[in-house]
């Protein structure tokens, strides 16, 4: 008899699975001397139960249990997390009752948590009329970002059916916003030991959730992160919506609109409509023609022809430039010490996954006075840390770990006491200008500017740098325009479409104020005006 309740006199109960076998006489197989009463506690097991019950489905529930590992300690984990928010909530709620709030989230949530669960989904939390799910944790799920996508487009496609009730029934139609992105995660119950929850944390929790607040500024009700776009691509709608960074996060990410799911790749997957496909198109268009100045090169008639003018110029002609070579070289730089600082990416106790990116960025590194680090044994990098990066104690450098080896080295690139620009030799400025130039021609090119470089003086290549600067401005402008008539294509079909409204207003902002095309990497900074 499983699953029982044991009520004692003073009122207490237990859960138990209760079994009872009869005793048979040992001479006499028909005689039946007593019974064995077995009583198994099961209260806890229960309670474990009736807690995962919460936030998944009992099949989901009852397979981890099976398996040993209920999740509840915390892990890191590869997963999807998916927050939705109720779009203006304030306004849709004003008018309403207390009461009548509840039980319209209430029965939103019930539609919505359903779909969560269908496609394997926990339920992490609730935060005011906000859901936040997780594919992946605590019960493992290969395709956890193919899942969560499934997900969003299906609770697209309940809520246009909750909403066709709501205005049957007079009530305001509801609109949410969703974010996607897959990362890996801590996961676990979390807590103190007054109140734990089952719940996952970290960065990849927190880029969802500004995805899902990013969606408002593009109009959209569904963004995915590229790397939950990136596996399953053959099978989505999407449009790339842009190349952000989001408060809080230093690294730019590549966001798509989750359009839709392709036709027989789900049981939810459809064909998009004639206009969809129009804005997808027009919309992919302009974004391919507003990233080309990131990679736009001269070819070999055209810096022939600058290098021509440099070399007749007089002295005093030399000495103008169209950009500040500090800020330049200071561009560089950084741009080198931001990839140094991907390291923590890897194996943070692993100095061989260093070497491998010093290697990579061969020979700039050597700037940055950690050519040495490649393919040093561990005493070896204590040795170089005593002598060169930082002044510790002997016993100070034989404590260290090899983790922190790596972390010390990362953080003297960044202390006061580095090189900075202007302690810099001659020579280094020319590498970092030249590598400069050379990234911006074609690989025909390269090799011949090598040998043109050695006949040149150092105000020669500045201002070799400044007229490249020149040549590809009125390219960058040419792309701007041409992107802005494809997103202006977009707003035709669809005039509210404030993602190509906004990529217009760019479009027009650089076509005459954009100084910086060397360095313009695509990246717009959501938190920027």
């Amino acid at each position: 008899y499983p699953d029982q309740v044991l009520s004692a006199i003073a009122g207490e109960s237990q859960s138990i699975n209760l079994s009872i076998n009869s005793m048979t006489d040992a001479t006499d197989p028909n005689k039946v001397n007593g019974a064995l009463v077995v009583m198994e506690d099961i209260s806890s097991a229960k309670q474990i139960k009736d807690l995962m019950y919460r936030y998944m489905t009992p099949e989901v529930a009852e397979a981890l249990l099976a398996s040993g590992d209920t999740g509840m300690g915390g892990k890191r984990k590869n997963v999807s997390v998916l927050f939705s928010d109720i779009r203006s909530y304030t306004t849709l709620t004003e008018k309403l009752q207390a009461e009548e709030v509840v039980v319209m989230l209430n029965n939103y949530f019930e539609v919505m948590v359903d779909v969560v669960f269908k496609y394997g989904g926990t339920l992490d939390k609730y935060i005011g009329d906000a859901l936040m799910a997780v594919f992946g944790s605590p019960a493992p799920l290969e395709n956890h970002a193919w899942c969560a996508m499934q997900t969003a487009v299906e609770m697209r496609d309940k809520l246009a059916e909750f909403n066709q009730q709501r205005i049957a029934n007079g009530e305001l139609p509801i609109g949410i916003g969703m974010g996607i992105h897959s990362d890996e995660v801590i996961s676990g119950n979390i807590g103190s030991s007054k109140r734990m929850e089952l719940t996952s944390i970290g960065d990849g929790v927190n880029l969802a959730s500004r995805l899902e607040s990013a969606s408002k500024q593009y109009g959209t009700d569904l963004i995915i992160s590229d790397n939950t776009y990136k596996e399953y691509k053959d099978r989505l709608y999407v449009r790339e919506l842009d190349f952000i960074t989001v408060k809080g996060k230093s690294e730019p990410v590549i966001v798509y609109e989750l359009v839709g799911i392709r036709e027989g790749c789900s049981s939810i997957g459809k064909p998009l409509t004639e206009k969809q496909q129009q804005i997808i198109e027009n919309y992919n268009q302009g974004r391919e023609h507003y990233k080309t100045p990131v990679a736009q090169k001269l070819s070999e008639e055209e810096v022939r022809e600058l290098l021509t003018k440099v070399e007749q110029m007089p002295e005093a002609e030399l000495k103008k430039l169209s950009y500040n070579v500090e800020q330049q070289l200071e561009y560089q730089l950084k741009k080198l010490l931001y990839q140094l600082k991907k390291l923590s990416e890897y194996d943070p106790k692993n100095l061989c996954e260093a070497d491998k990116l010093i290697v990579l960025l061969q020979p700039e590194i050597k700037l940055l006075k950690l050519e040495g680090i490649k393919n040093l044994s561990e005493d070896e990098a204590k040795l170089l840390l005593k002598s060169k990066v930082r002044k510790l104690s002997a016993a100070d450098i034989q404590d260290l770990q090899e983790g922190e080896v790596k972390k010390l080295l990362e953080a003297d690139i960044n202390s006061s006491s580095n090189p900075k620009i202007k302690r810099l030799k001659a020579s280094e400025i020319r590498q970092l200008l030249q590598a400069k130039i050379k990234s911006r021609a074609s690989e025909e090119v390269v090799e011949m500017l090598d040998d043109e470089f050695e006949n040149l003086g150092l105000d020669q290549v500045k201002k070799l740098l400044s007229e490249v600067k020149k040549a590809l401005e009125p390219k960058a402008k040419q792309a701007f325009t041409d992107a802005e008539r494809e997103f202006k294509a977009v707003l035709q079909i669809d005039p509210k479409n404030k993602a190509a409204k906004l990529h217009v207003d760019r479009c027009m902002l650089f076509q005459h104020q954009f100084s910086d095309v060397l360095n313009w990497d695509g990246v717009w900074n959501l938190t920027e005006k």
